[in-house]
């Protein structure tokens, strides 16, 4: 019987803390996705790269990245861009995908938008379907 006051117990607490999180300490899951292609990566006005150029370069000039979603998806938090640019202040992170060891995608985004990439590099697609008699 204490076993399972105990478990649940464990289990209202988990329940109220999911329930909880999007008001405290997080952004509601209501947040849209926000995804910005950019043609260039610049820093104080000097284009630093470009699709095409190589991993080496990223990491010379970007540093190593905060976290990888993937071989092929460096995610940079904090990444400065110009402030005009639309929701800078929320945008604030650089997603720099490689296709055959050469940048392929430059974008910015949001936490949310990270999340989703993430959730979908992480989740195998599901196998399709068989048509026979075609």
């Amino acid at each position: 019987m204490k076993n399972s006051s105990l478990a649940v117990r464990a289990l209202v607490t988990a329940l109220v803390a999911a329930l909880a999180s999007p008001f405290v300490g997080g952004p509601a899951q209501t947040d849209p996705v926000l995804i910005y292609p950019l043609g260039v990566v610049e820093r104080v006005g000097v284009e630093t790269i470009l699709p095409g150029d190589f991993r080496i370069k990223v990491s010379s000039s970007l540093g190593l990245p905060d976290r990888k979603l993937s071989a092929d998806t460096w995610v940079y938090h904090r990444f400065q861009c110009q402030s005009e640019l639309e929701n800078a202040e929320v945008c604030s992170t650089l997603i720099v995908s490689f296709r055959s060891g050469r940048v392929w995608k430059l974008q910015r985004v949001n936490e949310r938008a990270v999340r989703m990439m993430a959730a979908q590099i992480e989740t195998p697609p599901a196998p399709g379907r068989l048509v026979a008699g075609m």
